[in-house]
């Protein structure tokens, strides 16, 4: 979550070109589900922003920003502890009208070590495993003074939730879809 000058992460807004991004039921987001290798700017603003981006933004506010890129395009890999593998990637084409298409998909089985209160066995977190997928897609045009753009974000998560200290194992599991549109003209 996001907080900003003492107050508490549902005063704290993260916008995503121009769509207000924290959940309209507590006004919270859990930052480590945004996609950042697809955001072209990053812009942070400490001071209240609700007139705005909305109520949600009385300390300030977080903006991911996609900007207009050439033709070209970028493929990425990372692989970290505890199987954590992130793939991401984007295409741009277009001159008059501009189409940029981004992806990322993250993975982890989050096995990590640990020691249970009152024990010295040392296990592995079992049932922990998360994955994501993002999809973006951005359209540019305009001639003159006269611009436009739209965009759209598609999200996919899937957790598994591990068992309690008070429990042996754990089956359940966590998933989300989220759809954004814009256009601005």
């Amino acid at each position: 979550t996001l907080t900003l000058r003492g107050g508490s992460a549902g005063q704290s807004q993260v916008v995503w070109n121009g769509i207000p991004l924290n959940a309209p039921t507590l006004g919270l987001l859990d930052l480590s589900t945004l996609p950042t290798s697809n955001a072209g700017r990053v812009q942070f603003i400490n001071r209240g922003q609700g007139a705005a981006v909305g109520s949600g933004a009385v300390t300030g506010s977080l903006h991911l920003l996609h900007r207009p890129q050439d033709r070209g395009w970028e493929l990425q890999n990372r692989f970290g502890q505890f199987g954590t593998w992130l793939t991401s990637g984007q295409i741009h084409l277009g001159e008059t009208l501009q189409s940029s298409t981004s992806w990322q998909w993250r993975q982890s089985r989050n096995n990590f070590p640990y020691t249970p209160g009152g024990s010295t066995e040392t296990q592995l977190l079992p049932h922990a495993a998360a994955q994501a997928l993002d999809l973006q897609q951005h359209f540019y045009g305009g001639k003159g003074s006269f611009f436009w753009r739209s965009h759209a974000w598609f999200q996919t998560d899937q957790r598994n939730i591990p068992p309690t200290r008070f429990q042996q194992r754990s089956v359940a599991q966590q998933s989300s879809q989220n759809l954004r549109l814009n256009t601005f003209a």
